[in-house]
C-alpha cells in the first residue's frame, strides 16, 4: 500500500477528513469566551461589526496584538456577514480550515514520499493531536489556522512545479502570492520558504540554480514584508525592550522553552490555555534527556547531511520532520523578546514537522502488526484527550476553571476570574456568588463598578451597596459611586432610602451634584419619570466630563 491506486485514490483523503472532522465536531457547541473573543478579536472589534471603507483602510495600516493581520480581520468580518455573532459559525469555519490543513499535510507528504501510509499518518497525527485544540476551538485564534492554510497551499503549488523542466514561474508566482496572503493573516508563516528549502534538501533535489532562484525571490519578498510591517508591531508594544539578561540566562531560557514545547507535544496530558513560566527554571531529568537527544539528533543530521540519498523514505521523513519542528518553534522562543513565550497554538505550524517525524518513526517499524497497533494507540489516545480538551474551552467558566486549576495563583484571583467568566455568560447569580468570596480591597475600581452591576442584576442589593460605599470611601470616582447609590435606590422604588443617602453624604460633594440629585428624587416622587431621566442623563454626563 505504498502508492495510491486509481481505484482507491480517494479513500485515504475521505477517511482522514472524517476522523478529524468527527473528533472536533462538538466544538460547534462551544460559546465565545472572555479571553480575546470578547475584546479586540471579535465581539469588541468595531472593524467587524461597523465595517466601512474607512475601517478597511485601518485594517491594512495597523497591527492586532502585535501582528500585522488584515486578512485575519477580513475573515472574521466575512464570518460576521454570514453568521452574525453566532459562535457556531465561527467555530465551524475554524474546524473546516483545520481539516483542510490536515488534508494538505497528507497531500504534501505523499507528493514528497509517494508513501500513502506515511502520508496518511502524518496528516492524521497533525489533525487529531490534543495540542491543536487551542488553535482550532478558540474563535479568536483564526490567524494560526488560516495563515497555515495559505502557507501549505503555497508549499503544494511549489511542489506541483518541481517536475517542470524549465523554471516554473507561474507556480512560483502563485506560491508566493499565497505566502503573502498567509503573512497578512499571521506573519509567522515567513518560515514557509525555509520549509520548502528543507523539502528540497531531503526529498525533491531540484537543480541548485532553481532552488536558490526561488529562495532569493521568496525571501526577498519576506524581508520586504518584515521591513514594512515590523514598525507596526513596535507601535503595538509587541516587542519588549532588552531585558538586561546575560547571554547564559538568555540561552538557558531558550533551551528551557524548547524543552517545554517538546514536553507538551510528547506528553499532552496537562495542557492549559495559560502557562506560567517560572523565573527559576529547573532542568529535571526529562529536560536533560530531551537536551541530550536533541543534541544527538543535530549531530547525526550534520554528520550525514551529504549521505541523505542513501537513507530510506522513512528515515528521511524522521529527520526532515525534526528539522521543520525545531525550526518552526524558533520564532516562538526568546530569539526576539516578545510578551508571551509559551502557548499550545504556537506549535500549530511547526506540528507539520512533528507529525512527519512521528509518522516516519512509526513507519520505520518492520512489523506491520506492531506498526498498526502503535498507530491505533496514538490515534485513540489523542482523540480522547482532544475531545476532553475541547470541553475545557466550551465556555468562559469551564476555561477559567481549567486554567486556574493548573497554575499557582491566589484563591482571590481565581474567584475574580470565575466571577468575570460567569458575568460574561450573563449568569448573574453565579457571578455574584463568586464575587462574594473575593476581597474587594484588591480589585480595581472599574471592575468594582461592574461587580456592583452584577450584584444588582442578581438581586444582591446589599452587596451592590457595600461595593459602592467602599468606592465612595476610597476617593477616586467617589462621585460616580454616590450617583449610582442614589439611582439604585430609585430603581428599586425606594426614594426614601435615596433621600437618606443624599442627606448622609451629599455635603461631601459639589453643590450642583447634591441639588441635581435632590431634584431627581423630587421628580421621581411626583411620578415625572421622563423629566427625572433627562435630569439624570445630564448629571451623569457632567460627572463623566469632570
Amino acid at each position: 500500500m505504498d502508492k495510491l491506486s486509481s481505484h482507491n485514490e480517494l479513500r485515504p483523503e475521505v477517511s482522514l477528513l472524517l476522523i478529524i472532522f468527527l473528533t472536533f465536531i462538538h466544538v460547534t457547541a462551544n460559546d465565545f469566551i472572555n479571553f480575546d473573543d470578547s475584546s479586540y478579536a471579535i465581539l469588541g472589534n468595531p472593524l467587524i461589526s461597523e465595517f466601512s471603507w474607512k475601517a478597511l483602510k485601518t485594517v491594512f495600516t495597523q497591527s492586532t496584538a502585535g501582528f500585522y493581520d488584515p486578512i485575519y480581520i477580513l475573515s472574521n468580518y466575512l464570518d460576521y456577514l454570514i453568521w452574525g455573532l453566532n459562535p457556531v459559525g465561527f467555530h465551524l469555519d475554524n474546524l473546516i480550515i483545520h481539516t483542510l490543513n490536515a488534508l494538505l499535510v497528507f497531500k504534501i507528504v505523499f507528493r514528497l514520499t509517494q508513501n500513502v501510509g506515511l502520508a496518511w499518518l502524518a496528516g492524521c497525527f497533525f489533525g487529531i493531536h490534543p495540542i491543536q485544540v487551542e488553535a482550532v476551538v478558540w474563535a479568536a485564534n483564526r490567524k494560526d489556522t488560516l495563515s497555515l492554510l495559505f502557507g501549505l497551499i503555497a508549499v503544494y503549488i511549489y511542489l506541483l512545479g518541481t517536475k517542470a523542466p524549465k523554471i516554473p514561474f507561474k507556480h512560483w508566482i502563485l506560491s508566493i502570492l499565497c505566502l503573502i496572503i498567509g503573512m497578512g493573516t499571521k506573519p509567522t508563516v515567513i518560515v514557509i520558504p525555509a520549509i520548502i528549502l528543507v523539502f528540497e534538501i531531503f526529498f525533491i533535489k531540484s537543480p541548485v540554480k532553481k532552488i536558490w532562484m526561488f529562495q532569493v525571490i521568496a525571501n526577498g519578498i519576506v524581508g520586504g514584508f518584515v521591513l514594512i510591517t515590523y514598525p507596526l508591531a513596535l507601535a503595538d508594544n509587541a516587542v519588549d525592550p532588552a531585558l538586561g539578561w546575560t547571554f547564559s540566562t538568555h540561552f538557558g531560557f531558550f533551551v528551557y522553552l524548547y524543552v517545554y514545547f517538546i514536553k507538551l507535544a510528547l506528553l499532552p496530558f496537562n495542557l492549559s490555555g495559560l502557562y506560567l513560566i517560572s523565573s527559576e527554571r529547573i532542568f529535571d531529568s526529562f529536560a536533560i534527556a530531551v537536551v541530550f537527544v536533541g543534541a544527538g539528533f543535530l549531530f547525526y543530521l550534520i554528520k550525514n547531511l551529504r549521505n541523505l540519498s542513501c537513507f530510506s523514505i522513512q528515515k528521511k521523513s524522521l529527520l526532515c520532520g525534526g528539522v521543520i519542528y525545531l525550526g518552526g518553534l524558533l520564532e516562538y522562543t526568546n530569539i526576539i523578546s516578545r510578551h508571551i513565550y509559551l502557548a499550545d497554538r504556537y506549535q500549530y505550524l511547526s506540528f507539520l514537522g512533528f507529525s512527519l517525524l512521528l509518522a516516519g518513526c512509526v513507519c520505520l517499524i518492520g512489523s506491520l502488526r506492531i506498526r498498526f497497533k502503535i498507530s491505533v494507540f496514538f490515534m485513540l489516545a489523542w482523540i480522547v484527550l482532544t475531545m476532553v480538551r475541547i470541553y475545557d474551552w466550551k465556555s468562559s467558566s469551564s476555561f477559567w476553571v481549567d486554567v486556574d486549576s493548573k497554575r499557582n495563583i491566589s484563591q482571590h484571583q481565581k474567584k475574580v476570574n470565575l466571577g468575570n467568566a460567569y458575568a460574561f455568560e450573563r449568569n448573574w447569580e453565579q457571578s455574584a456568588d463568586e464575587y462574594l468570596k473575593t476581597n474587594y480591597g484588591q480589585i480595581e475600581i472599574s471592575r468594582l463598578f461592574k461587580m456592583a452591576d452584577i450584584f444588582q442584576s442578581a438581586g444582591e442589593f446589599s452587596q451592590a451597596y457595600r461595593i459602592l460605599f467602599s468606592i465612595m470611601e476610597k476617593g477616586p470616582m467617589a462621585r460616580q459611586a454616590f450617583f449610582r447609590l442614589i439611582i439604585m435606590n430609585l430603581a428599586q422604588g425606594d426614594p426614601d432610602s435615596a433621600e437618606k443617602v443624599l442627606k448622609s453624604f451629599g455635603a461631601r460633594f459639589p453643590s450642583w451634584l447634591e441639588a441635581g440629585l435632590k431634584e431627581i428624587i423630587y421628580l421621581d416622587r411626583r411620578g415625572e419619570k421622563e423629566k427625572a431621566f433627562l435630569k439624570l442623563y445630564s448629571i451623569r454626563e457632567k460627572i463623566n466630563s469632570n
